[in-house]
């Protein structure tokens, strides 16, 4: 489940992520927090839709080289003509993708720890198809070559998966009943990555809620800690 390549992001997500991250274009950086906030807010599929693209973008960036080629023509003009600057130092540095990856990745925690609340109180909740996707590539980013990107995805996975409150049910370990046993066989891969990756993010659930696990769930982590 964790190998398999995500699909490159679209071209929305590029612009987003691209002017969120240019804080200097104060207009521009304003436009594009009200435009996170109403993709994040507007409806279920929406709030799925931009998590998943974000989860792409992050998983993308580690292979700069690749994602380049995979961006359909269509979703790179569109990012062309909303910011050429973003695509020009993209494109001439490539190093430039770690650090774009990963304020996808930190926009996807915020999204998802600190979730819009709806019109009736609630807050919003990844849902399926968009919950399975997310999940599957974080797993693939904990084998990331730049432990920028792995260190941002075992955040997520770990923060979600022993949220006190619950605020993505089908990411809480509770309900992502597999969690622990793909990262214990993930320190068994012959990646080094994708062992720290793992390591890193058993650490994290065991330091932030070991009273969410099971007993059986800490009998296979305790060991692996030790």
């Amino acid at each position: 489940m964790a190998s398999t390549t995500p699909p490159p992001p679209n071209g929305q997500v590029l612009s987003l992520v691209a002017a969120l991250s240019n804080a200097q274009n104060h207009e521009l950086h304003v436009q594009a927090i009200q435009a996170r906030d109403q993709a994040l807010s507007s409806s279920p599929e929406s709030y799925g839709d931009l998590c998943t693209q974000l989860s792409y973008l992050m998983a993308g960036s580690d292979d700069p080289s690749s994602i380049i080629q995979r961006i359909e023509p269509a979703q790179m003009q569109h990012f062309q003509q909303s910011d050429p600057a973003a695509v020009h130092e993209l494109q001439q540095n490539e190093a430039s993708w770690t650090q774009f990856g990963q304020m996808a990745g930190l926009i996807l925690k915020e999204a998802l720890l600190h979730p819009p609340i709806t019109k009736d109180m609630r807050p919003l909740y990844l849902i399926s198809p968009a919950s399975e996707q997310v999940k599957q590539v974080m797993l693939h980013c904990l084998g990331c070559r730049h432990p920028e990107l792995r260190n941002v995805a075992s955040t997520v996975i770990a923060t979600t998966a022993v949220s006190a409150d619950s605020t993505q049910p089908s990411l809480s370990i509770h309900a992502w009943q597999d969690l622990v046993d793909v990262l214990i066989n993930s320190l068994q891969s012959n990646d080094s990555n994708r062992i720290e990756g793992s390591l890193s993010t058993i650490k994290k659930i065991m330091e932030d809620g070991p009273h969410e696990l099971t007993l059986e769930q800490l009998d296979g982590l305790v060991p692996v800690l030790l």
